[in-house]
Protein backbone atom coordinates (compact mmCIF):
# COMPACT_ATOMS: atom_id res chain seq x y z
CA UNK A 1 0.00 0.00 0.00
CA UNK A 2 0.46 3.38 -0.63
CA UNK A 3 1.59 5.50 2.69
CA UNK A 4 -1.09 7.70 1.62
CA UNK A 5 -3.52 4.41 2.62
CA UNK A 6 -3.83 5.98 6.48
CA UNK A 7 -5.95 3.52 7.41
CA UNK A 8 -3.12 1.27 7.50
CA UNK A 9 -1.48 3.19 9.94
CA UNK A 10 -4.14 4.02 12.78
CA UNK A 11 -3.59 2.92 16.06
CA UNK A 12 -5.99 2.93 19.01
CA UNK A 13 -3.45 6.05 20.44
CA UNK A 14 -3.35 7.56 17.15
CA UNK A 15 -1.79 6.99 13.59
CA UNK A 16 0.79 5.44 13.52
CA UNK A 17 2.51 7.92 11.24
CA UNK A 18 5.31 7.26 8.39
CA UNK A 19 7.78 9.75 8.84
CA UNK A 20 10.08 8.90 11.94
CA UNK A 21 12.89 11.05 10.56
CA UNK A 22 13.83 14.22 9.44
CA UNK A 23 12.16 17.91 9.63
CA UNK A 24 9.01 16.54 10.45
CA UNK A 25 10.08 13.62 12.74
CA UNK A 26 10.17 15.91 15.70
CA UNK A 27 6.14 16.52 15.12
CA UNK A 28 5.47 12.77 14.53
CA UNK A 29 6.74 12.22 17.45
CA UNK A 30 4.69 14.69 19.75
CA UNK A 31 1.44 13.52 17.43
CA UNK A 32 2.26 9.57 18.58
CA UNK A 33 2.53 10.89 22.14
CA UNK A 34 -0.86 12.51 22.06
CA UNK A 35 0.21 16.38 21.94
CA UNK A 36 -1.94 16.82 19.18
CA UNK A 37 -2.74 20.32 19.92
CA UNK A 38 1.18 20.95 19.67
CA UNK A 39 1.88 18.90 16.73
CA UNK A 40 -0.74 20.19 15.14
CA UNK A 41 0.03 23.36 15.45
CA UNK A 42 3.76 22.49 14.40
CA UNK A 43 2.26 21.74 11.06
CA UNK A 44 0.76 24.62 9.67
CA UNK A 45 4.39 26.51 8.72
CA UNK A 46 5.24 23.22 7.09
CA UNK A 47 2.20 23.66 4.90
CA UNK A 48 2.61 27.01 3.29
CA UNK A 49 3.37 27.79 0.13
CA UNK A 50 7.46 28.67 0.97
CA UNK A 51 7.70 25.22 2.21
CA UNK A 52 10.36 22.49 -0.07
CA UNK A 53 7.49 20.41 -1.83
CA UNK A 54 8.41 17.58 -0.55
CA UNK A 55 8.46 18.15 2.93
CA UNK A 56 5.16 20.44 2.60
CA UNK A 57 3.01 17.18 1.09
CA UNK A 58 4.53 14.92 3.75
CA UNK A 59 3.04 17.84 6.40
CA UNK A 60 -0.59 17.98 4.80
CA UNK A 61 -0.16 14.10 4.19
CA UNK A 62 0.55 13.43 8.21
CA UNK A 63 -2.81 16.50 8.92
CA UNK A 64 -4.66 14.47 6.91
CA UNK A 65 -4.79 11.34 8.43
CA UNK A 66 -4.36 12.83 11.72
CA UNK A 67 -7.66 14.36 11.17
CA UNK A 68 -8.69 10.92 9.66
CA UNK A 69 -7.63 9.18 12.79
CA UNK A 70 -9.46 12.48 15.10
CA UNK A 71 -12.69 11.51 13.28
CA UNK A 72 -12.67 7.74 13.94
CA UNK A 73 -11.45 8.37 17.30
CA UNK A 74 -14.81 10.33 18.40
CA UNK A 75 -16.97 8.06 17.29
CA UNK A 76 -15.36 5.13 18.76
CA UNK A 77 -14.91 7.58 22.41
CA UNK A 78 -18.86 8.53 21.70
CA UNK A 79 -20.18 4.77 21.37
CA UNK A 80 -17.81 4.23 24.11
CA UNK A 81 -19.46 6.80 26.63
CA UNK A 82 -23.04 6.03 25.16
CA UNK A 83 -22.74 2.18 25.72
CA UNK A 84 -21.36 2.37 29.77
CA UNK A 85 -24.12 4.78 30.12
CA UNK A 86 -26.93 2.57 28.71
CA UNK A 87 -25.25 -0.62 29.67
CA UNK A 88 -23.31 -0.31 32.62
CA UNK A 89 -25.67 2.74 34.10
CA UNK A 90 -22.48 4.42 35.08
CA UNK A 91 -20.19 7.54 33.01
CA UNK A 92 -17.08 6.59 31.69
CA UNK A 93 -15.07 9.86 33.03
CA UNK A 94 -11.93 8.75 31.13
CA UNK A 95 -13.34 8.03 27.52
CA UNK A 96 -15.62 11.57 28.03
CA UNK A 97 -11.58 13.34 28.74
CA UNK A 98 -10.46 12.38 25.96
CA UNK A 99 -13.55 13.13 23.69
CA UNK A 100 -13.15 16.27 25.18
CA UNK A 101 -9.28 16.55 24.09
CA UNK A 102 -9.30 15.17 20.92
CA UNK A 103 -12.52 17.60 19.76
CA UNK A 104 -10.42 20.42 21.25
CA UNK A 105 -7.20 19.28 18.96
CA UNK A 106 -8.90 18.49 15.64
CA UNK A 107 -11.30 21.32 15.23
CA UNK A 108 -13.06 19.92 12.08
CA UNK A 109 -13.89 16.35 13.32
CA UNK A 110 -14.59 17.93 16.63
CA UNK A 111 -17.22 20.19 15.19
CA UNK A 112 -20.05 17.47 15.10
CA UNK A 113 -19.25 16.73 18.68
CA UNK A 114 -19.55 20.20 20.52
CA UNK A 115 -23.22 19.88 21.28
CA UNK A 116 -22.59 16.01 22.26
CA UNK A 117 -20.04 17.58 24.62
CA UNK A 118 -22.26 20.24 26.10
CA UNK A 119 -24.87 17.96 26.37
CA UNK A 120 -22.52 15.20 28.49
CA UNK A 121 -20.69 18.04 30.41
CA UNK A 122 -24.40 18.95 31.45
CA UNK A 123 -25.79 16.35 32.16
CA UNK A 124 -22.84 14.50 34.16
CA UNK A 125 -21.52 17.54 35.49
CA UNK A 126 -21.53 16.14 38.97
CA UNK A 127 -19.59 12.66 37.88
CA UNK A 128 -17.09 14.67 36.15
CA UNK A 129 -16.55 17.26 38.99
CA UNK A 130 -16.02 14.26 41.40
CA UNK A 131 -13.81 12.54 38.90
CA UNK A 132 -11.83 15.70 39.33
CA UNK A 133 -11.84 15.85 42.75
CA UNK A 134 -10.34 11.99 43.22
CA UNK A 135 -7.57 12.72 40.84
CA UNK A 136 -6.61 15.91 42.84
CA UNK A 137 -6.79 13.72 46.11
CA UNK A 138 -4.96 11.00 44.31
CA UNK A 139 -1.87 13.48 43.55
CA UNK A 140 -2.02 15.01 46.77
CA UNK A 141 -2.22 11.46 48.48
CA UNK A 142 1.77 11.07 49.03
CA UNK A 143 1.89 15.21 50.50
CA UNK A 144 -1.18 14.63 52.37
CA UNK A 145 -2.96 11.57 52.82
CA UNK A 146 -4.74 12.65 55.36
CA UNK A 147 -6.41 15.63 53.19
CA UNK A 148 -6.64 12.92 50.18
CA UNK A 149 -8.55 10.33 52.93
CA UNK A 150 -10.81 13.23 53.42
CA UNK A 151 -12.22 13.81 49.87
CA UNK A 152 -12.34 10.16 49.92
CA UNK A 153 -14.86 9.66 52.17
CA UNK A 154 -16.67 12.47 50.77
CA UNK A 155 -16.77 10.70 47.06
CA UNK A 156 -17.88 7.60 48.81
CA UNK A 157 -20.91 9.08 50.11
CA UNK A 158 -22.34 9.68 46.59
CA UNK A 159 -25.07 7.33 45.03
CA UNK A 160 -24.51 5.67 41.64
CA UNK A 161 -20.85 6.54 40.95
CA UNK A 162 -18.08 4.86 39.49
CA UNK A 163 -15.96 7.30 41.46
CA UNK A 164 -17.05 6.60 44.41
CA UNK A 165 -16.52 3.25 44.48
CA UNK A 166 -13.26 4.09 43.10
CA UNK A 167 -12.92 6.24 46.68
CA UNK A 168 -14.27 3.71 48.77
CA UNK A 169 -11.50 1.15 47.45
CA UNK A 170 -9.02 3.64 48.45
CA UNK A 171 -10.58 4.06 51.66
CA UNK A 172 -10.13 0.27 52.50
CA UNK A 173 -6.70 0.70 52.05
CA UNK A 174 -6.14 3.11 55.61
Amino acid sequence: GSTNDTAKYTTLSGPALPYETGDIGKIVSRLKRGRWKEGMEALKPLESKETEEKLRKKAIEVRKAMEQWAGAELKRLERVVAEALAKRKWFDVEAYTRMRAVSDAFPDPGKAFVDKLKNLEKKQADEIKRRGDYLAARTGEEKDPAASKIVYQELAKAKDSRTAKVAQHRLSWW
